[in-house]
């Protein structure tokens, strides 16, 4: 009796033990959901319940196979399309045929000779681990051959000229998510008909203030065509080294204010407490915002917002401008693990970088698939949940179907007495 428990309660606990190591390489550290990270644990767990059931007595059957099958597959699966920004269906079969085909092996190997299922076990532990390696180089983000020549201006630390901040720069002098987005920046001190010439498209993050004559320039500008991208901030929350009172520090809210009200857009006043937000975007991306705000349009503005109205796009004489109500999400620390190592998309812990490419190039439409992020923390916490409640419903399916029997080829039990009948099976009656 407690030896058949312990077959029917292994598997669970095997299943669940899984289901938190998968959790584990990826999505804890960076908030990327990558179904293989459960293929390792899961092939373990799946390779152990065949196992058991071998020292129970006999192969599994075919319902008892696929009721180990669902165990090691459905629960990370589940987790994956519950708390996944956009369901990762390559990851989820390719880890359902591989776990799948391991099933098939040890199910015709089972019960063999102990090299035979020793060598199938190795090569289902190869398979697992080669597959896991691959899973590494699968589906990274490709990113432009050619690099955009684009006029930037900030009083943030993003070119080596600027004085000292925090913050790494890039073997190049460009601040990581530059040299990630592969934009080739040219630093501009002042915006003037000279500055702009031989520019189609600028960049400006959280700027100094910017004298009359300078907005000026830059709305003529970008009357007569030119492109560019603003990020004005509220309320920043970019670490710098520089002392208050440096001439040449970033600006704690945007100042921008002029220009905007000229475009018919009102920026609001961030919550200072709000903490940071995991955002998806409508096209499919996902950004991390600090305090972010919204902007308003006046009557008559030329513009529409979009995402709760965190973006801005206008249309502005024969030019355009996209405004972001948030400058924070381009910060290191919240889109790299790596500073040092911007270009390594598996670093990355959002999608700051293609998006500011695409901000810039001015691409639109729906955003290109990249990795499957973290919704959030309270729906990893729901998915888990509903994870081990499947596992726990899987359970007891496989309770229904009782211990496994006992092999035909197990020797009698010997008579209390000690001794075998000589006389027959049944003692003679009379």
């Amino acid at each position: 009796m407690i030896q058949g428990l312990r077959v029917l309660a292994a598997p669970m606990l095997l299943a669940g033990v899984a289901l938190f190591a998968g959790v584990q390489p990826t999505l804890l550290v960076t908030g990327r959901i990558a179904p293989l990270d459960w293929l390792v644990p899961e092939g373990g767990a799946l390779i152990s319940m065949m196992i058991l059931a071998a020292r129970g007595g006999r192969r599994a059957g075919l319902q008892r196979t696929l009721l180990y099958l669902a165990l090691a597959t459905l629960p990370p699966l589940l987790l994956n399309v519950l708390s996944a920004t956009r369901i990762p269906w390559a990851g989820i079969l390719e880890l359902t045929a591989i776990l799948s085909v391991t099933a098939a092996i040890l199910s015709r190997v089972i019960g063999r000779p102990r090299v035979v299922v020793g060598g199938a076990i190795l090569a289902c532990l190869v398979i697992l681990g080669g597959f896991q390696g691959l899973a590494l180089f699968a589906g990274l983000p490709s990113t432009p051959a050619a690099d955009p020549r684009v006029g930037v201006m900030s009083a943030l630390r993003l070119f080596h000229d600027q004085r000292a901040g925090n913050g790494p720069l890039d073997v190049g002098g460009r601040a990581p998510v530059l040299a990630a987005a592969r934009v080739q920046g040219e630093p501009l001190d002042v915006l003037d008909t000279d500055a702009l010439k031989g520019f189609d498209r600028l960049l400006l993050v959280q700027p100094r203030l910017l004298r009359p004559e300078e907005l000026v320039a830059l709305d003529a500008w970008v009357r007569a065509g030119g492109r560019v991208v603003i990020l004005a901030d509220p309320l920043l929350h970019w670490p710098d080294g520089r002392p208050l009172g440096d001439p040449h520090r970033a600006p704690l809210t945007s100042l921008l204010d002029p220009l905007l009200t000229h475009w018919g857009l009102v920026l609001e006043p961030a919550d200072a407490r709000a903490p940071e937000e995991r955002r998806v975007l409508a096209k499919g991306a996902l950004l991390q915002l600090a305090s972010p705000s919204r902007f308003t349009l006046a009557p008559g503005a030329p513009c529409e917002l979009e995402e709760r109205g965190l973006i801005a796009r206008c249309h502005i004489g024969e030019g355009s401008a996209v405004l972001v109500a948030d400058a924070d999400w381009i910060d290191d620390a919240l889109w790299t693990l790596d500073p040092a190592h911007p270009r390594d998309p598996r670093r990355w812990t959002s999608d700051a970088v293609p998006v500011l490419e695409r901000l810039i190039r001015g691409e639109d439409g729906p955003f290109p698939p990249t990795w499957p992020w973290l919704i959030s923390q309270e729906a990893l916490i729901s998915a888990l949940r509903w994870a081990l409640s499947l596992i726990l419903l899987l359970g007891v399916l496989l309770a229904r179907l009782g211990p496994i029997p006992i092999s035909t080829h197990d020797p009698p039990m010997p008579r209390r007495g000690g001794k075998a009948d000589s006389g027959g099976a049944f003692p003679n009656s009379g």
